[in-house]
This record gives structure tokens, sequence and C-alpha cells, in this order.
């Protein structure tokens, strides 16, 4: 990117938004506790897991949208780069994983299937939006808290995980 990123807390307001505007996304990120700056202390070319189990937006309808389930590529914008699993596998797409590549995740929709065996070895953070019940102690098992902004926790690898 060559063009600064606008000041989205200018541009949109709590009020303007409605469910027919894709760009509340953004506007939502602004207006309330999200992952961005945190994810800065991760290093550029990162890979992230987000585990997102509240996707839940005060603005955007969720039978329509999914407010804040790429989150965690604004990160990729700003940083420059990085892995994400979620990159759709559609030959209309000039992105692809080489054959054989593409790292194991849950799917989006599905963050209570991760597992440490099937996903873990492929990511250094692990993005969480909303704790449930168990998931403190199963990720702190091989992952420690860096930092927490509302509902978004980001955890680093340990080092022997």
């Amino acid at each position: 990117l060559e063009q600064p990123i606008p000041d989205v807390k200018t541009t949109f307001s709590r009020g303007s938004c409605s469910s027919r505007h894709r760009r509340c996304t953004a506007a939502r990120m602004a207006l309330s506790p999200q992952p961005v700056h945190h994810l800065g202390v991760a290093p550029s070319k990162s890979s992230i897991l987000p585990l997102v189990y509240d996707n839940n937006s005060v603005e955007l309808d969720k039978r329509f949208f999914d407010p804040h389930l790429h989150n965690q590529d604004y990160y990729y914008v700003l940083v420059g780069g990085g892995l994400s699993p979620y990159i759709p596998d559609s030959p209309l797409l000039p992105v692809h994983f080489k054959p054989g590549k593409k790292p194991t995740a849950p799917s989006e929709y599905m963050p209570h299937m991760f597992k440490w065996e099937l996903h873990g070895k492929y990511y250094d953070y692990f993005l969480i939006r909303g704790l449930t019940k168990g998931l403190l102690p199963y990720i702190s098992k091989k992952a420690f808290l860096l930092e927490r902004s509302g509902k978004w926790l980001l955890f680093k690898k340990k080092s022997d995980g």
C-alpha cells in the first residue's frame, strides 16, 4: 500500500452503520476495543490463528455478516504479511497456497474444534475473541497471554510448545 489508510473514526459514526454497508466492519473496529494495535507486538510475517468464539456485533446482523472473522487481516496489511489459514481455495482468486503447504486450522465457524496436536504447530500466535468454558486452561498449556483488549486476547506459543 502506498497510500495511508484513512482514519476510520473520522469517516464513520456509530449511528451511520446499517446492515447494508460492509464498510461498517471497519467502523466497528474503530469504535470498540480491537486487536489491531495489540497485534503490533507480533513481528512481521507471523503466523496467527484467529479463534473467534464471539462473533456478535451491535451494528451488524450476524445472519448476514461476519464482523470479526477477518479482523486479523488488518494486521497483515499494517505490518506487511503473515500467514493466514483462511485464504479461500478458489481458482478465481490470485493467491493460493502451494500444494501441501496450507496449514491446518479449524473452520472459521468452528473454533471449538481447535486441537493443539492438529493445529498448534503451524502458528506462533493465537488471537481469541470471547473466552468459553475450559478454553483458558487449554490454551494456556502451550501459550501465554500477551495482550488483552475488550473481548480480544492475544496468546503467544511457548518456546517449548
